[in-house]
């Protein structure tokens, strides 16, 4: 009898990003420039290293946030040149991202 658990994807491929967790939430990101700098790290993923001072998300994200997805894709499954393209793709109408706060 196989183990379920064995050939569980959602443990096998986010649980990097869901452990330890305080607060997720999806955020709705205005338009336009967001003044703040995303930098990836060992773990493949992306966290906000610097948000200017009149940026216009500087109320709702802080330093060390962690970004899994925006508009549903998972950013630790992307380069860097792609997540720049992610967030400043002028075509979409909205870009909503999935923040980990620990």
């Amino acid at each position: 009898m196989v183990n379920l658990l064995d050939n569980d994807f959602n443990e096998k491929n986010y649980n990097l990003e869901l452990n330890n967790t305080k607060c997720m939430d999806c955020v709705d990101l205005p338009n336009g420039h967001l003044g703040m700098t995303l930098t990836q790290y060992e773990d493949n993923c992306y966290y906000i290293t610097d948000i200017v001072d009149d940026s216009p998300v500087i109320n709702i994200l802080e330093i060390g946030d962690l970004i899994i997805s925006i508009n549903g894709e998972l950013l630790s499954k992307h380069g860097p040149t792609s997540v720049y393209h992610q967030f400043k793709n002028v075509e979409e109408s909205r870009r909503e991202i999935f923040v980990k706060r620990n």
